[in-house]
């Protein structure tokens, strides 16, 4: 007989399979934006997974290594905190069952937030490895590959969401939010443009090819 845990993190990655956490986060590497998932992404998303599943989480941290880098003239003092250690995350079934998974985190900071962001940079890597947490909604009875994940449910509600903000301000940020779960669902994402130049003119039956 399977144990709770192995049940309950299937029926979490099934739960968070149907939404996905899009990569709605940039950063300036090598020259270049790349796009990530941050911690609160993480934490937002998978906090009510956790919960409907009935799994809880003990962590632990290990192995801990900060180096000192001095930042421009030694004698100003100022310095850059490059910190690593691993994550140990217990993962418990209500009959106390679990799984455990490991993970580094690696983070630099010119203050004394190096740890702090090292140990979320493991535990999100945790998430979203632990859950198989995919960058876009995924139909798990289809086995699809995202590409109809994200339906005409999602694209109306998406619709509404943005026409329910109450300023032009909120209305794009909340665009921007759920933008690349969209675009990332191709080849329905000119058919939603479509609907979205129609719709207030003329209103748009998402449903029709």
């Amino acid at each position: 007989m399977a144990q709770a845990i192995h049940l309950a993190l299937l029926s979490a990655m099934e739960d968070i399979s149907k939404r996905g956490i899009a990569k709605n986060l940039s950063a300036s590497l090598g020259g270049s934006s790349v796009k990530y998932r941050g911690i609160e992404s993480a934490m937002n998303e998978m906090s009510g997974v956790l919960i409907r599943n009935k799994i809880s989480i003990a962590a632990e941290y290990e192995d801990l290594l900060v180096t000192d880098r001095v930042r421009g003239d030694p004698k100003d003092g100022k310095f850059t905190r490059l910190v690593t250690l691993r994550g140990s995350f217990r993962f418990i079934a209500e009959d106390g069952s679990f799984v455990i998974f490991r993970a580094y985190g690696e983070a630099m900071d010119t203050g004394d937030k190096a740890i702090t962001k090292a140990q979320s940079v493991a535990f999100r890597t945790a998430l979203f490895q632990q859950f198989c947490v995919p960058t876009v909604a995924i139909d798990p009875e289809a086995g699809g590959d995202g590409e109809d994940g994200f339906d005409d449910d999602n694209f109306v509600a998406l619709i509404n969401g943005i026409e329910s903000q109450d300023t032009d301000a909120k209305a794009l940020a909340y665009w921007k939010l759920h933008a690349p779960s969209l675009v990332a669902a191709k080849p329905k994402y000119d058919r939603f443009k479509q609907c979205v130049a129609e719709w207030r003119a003329q209103g748009c039956k998402l449903g029709a090819e």
